[in-house]
Order: C-alpha cells, then sequence, then structure tokens
C-alpha cells in the first residue's frame, strides 16, 4: 500500500452522476433523533464516501483493518467496526460498488480477515 497518500474524489474518474438504489446506512440502534440522527447520517455517508475512494486509490483487493490503517492517515479517526459496515453497505449497493472476494488475510488477534476489491 501506498504510504502518504492522498484521496481526492479524482480517483473515483466518475463519467456520469453515481446513483445507488437504498442509503449508506446508519442503523440506529442507539434510538437517536433530529439532528444528532441527522448528523450520524451524513458522517455514515462520508466515511462510505472515503472507504470508496481508499478502495479506488490503492487498487488491490484489502481487508478492514488494511483499509482502516489507509483511512487513519487521511482522516478522523473510526473503528473498524465503521469501516467493516461501510464496506458491506458498499457491496450491498445497486449497483453493487464493492466485491467481497474469496481471499482471505491472517489480521489482527489471529483471525483470518475477508478481502474486498472495486466492481
Amino acid at each position: 500500500m501506498t504510504a502518504n497518500m492522498e484521496i481526492s474524489a479524482t480517483h473515483l474518474e466518475i463519467k456520469k452522476p453515481l446513483r445507488v438504489q437504498g442509503e449508506l446506512n446508519f442503523y440506529n440502534t442507539i434510538n437517536q433523533d433530529g439532528e444528532p440522527l441527522k448528523d450520524s447520517k451524513i458522517s455514515v455517508s462520508k466515511q462510505g464516501l472515503r472507504v470508496l475512494l481508499i478502495m479506488k486509490a490503492v487498487g488491490i483487493p484489502m481487508t478492514p483493518y488494511e483499509v482502516l490503517n489507509e483511512y487513519a492517515k487521511q482522516f478522523p479517526a473510526c473503528l473498524v467496526t465503521s469501516i467493516r459496515r461501510a464496506m458491506t453497505n458498499l457491496t450491498n449497493t445497486v449497483p453493487q460498488l464493492l466485491i467481497k472476494t474469496a481471499e482471505m488475510k491472517m489480521e489482527r488477534y489471529g483471525k483470518p480477515n475477508y478481502k474486498w476489491k472495486i466492481a
């Protein structure tokens, strides 16, 4: 992976506006409402876009921990569970933006993690 990678929207090479069915979900398990809920939904959308930008810029299949390491170089800290949620959401969009591969890598805590790639 690249060191000191700078991520920008130009890495996506978008030729037409991106339209997906559904949204990059914030699962409201903490029962927020009003402005806090709105802010959480915006934050989740930003994380999803950032994950997509990282995956596109790096250009190779990555585990959530690999994405988290790149994310931490450019953006405010977040949890690996947030990265996993973003990757799952991007996998479930229409059109599909990420693909979960069969390839795995041994990661933290001695557990294998799947890799995802750009669709």
